[in-house]
């Protein structure tokens, strides 16, 4: 009796046919060149959405230095708009001059928001209210730098973009005192959403402005 012969396992299991292995070798190419295409279109939308976040931060920049510089224009503007009542005032009656300036400003130009004006010794001679007429200010830093020169930065609760100060000159350019406005202006009714409307504050960009010297004021 003679045993019937056994098949030849290795012949017959497809996964070891050199048809399966190529048929494998190719599913792992496909798998493997799939991953790499994901990973490179996502880098590549990663790359792309990060671009456009540049650009809008970069015109949102743009846009909000013009303004500021717009906003700041205006306020010293009205300023040396306004000193013209200062003529031929003379030295006793400067309190009342700069109360006169301020009046003027607030009728004129209201949508300015102006703070308050203070002699050259620091007292307040007219508020609107946000700091208490005759108060002292000398210690301010609004009001001592202010006496310099144009000044950023936040006086007290300030509005969302800080405040101004400059300093207020007669007709012979000496300087009298010092004036404060909020920082603020008008939007357009339909202007684009920028970064910094969101609602979320961990979603929306803050901005900054810096001195000179690299120092951020506002």
């Amino acid at each position: 009796m003679t045993r019937q012969a056994q098949p030849n396992r290795w012949d017959i299991d497809p996964r070891r046919s050199l048809a399966a292995g190529a048929m494998w070798l190719i599913i792992a190419l496909a798998t493997t060149f799939s991953i790499a295409a994901a990973v490179w279109v996502g880098s590549i939308a990663r790359r792309d959405v990060f671009e456009q976040h540049v650009r809008r931060l970069s015109l949102e920049t743009d846009q909000l230095s013009s303004e500021l510089g717009q906003a700041i224009a205006a306020r010293l503007g009205a300023v040396r708009a306004a000193r013209i009542l200062l003529d031929g005032v003379g030295v006793a009656s400067r309190q009342n001059g700069l109360a006169a300036v301020f009046d003027e400003l607030q009728s004129a130009y209201p949508e300015l928001e102006w703070l308050a004006i203070a002699d050259t010794d620091g007292r307040v001679a007219r508020t609107n209210g946000a700091l208490s007429k005759d108060s002292r200010v000398d210690s301010a830093a609004w009001f001592t730098q202010g006496m310099q020169g144009p000044w950023l930065g936040v006086i007290g609760e300030s509005a969302a973009f800080g405040d101004l100060a400059a300093p207020v000159r007669d007709k012979s350019g000496q300087i009298i005192g010092v004036v404060a406005a909020h920082l603020s202006w008008l939007r357009a009714p339909n202007h684009p959403l920028r970064l910094t409307d969101e609602a979320d504050p961990k979603n929306a960009a803050q901005a900054y402005v810096l001195d000179r010297r690299g120092i951020v004021v506002i």
